[in-house]
């Protein structure tokens, strides 16, 4: 996989496959995060 980004300080820039997989497990593990949050807290039984 390649990733190219483009910022004002960097300019166009590929990334290197260790910063895809750093910014991947952030979004899994923000997408969790929502989840959870809107399953709420777990009932009692």
């Amino acid at each position: 996989m390649e990733v190219t980004v483009m910022t004002k300080e960097h300019g166009l820039q590929q990334l290197q496959e260790a910063e895809i997989d750093v910014i991947t497990a952030e979004i899994e593990a923000k997408k969790a995060a929502a989840e959870a949050a809107k399953k709420g807290p777990p009932k009692e039984t």
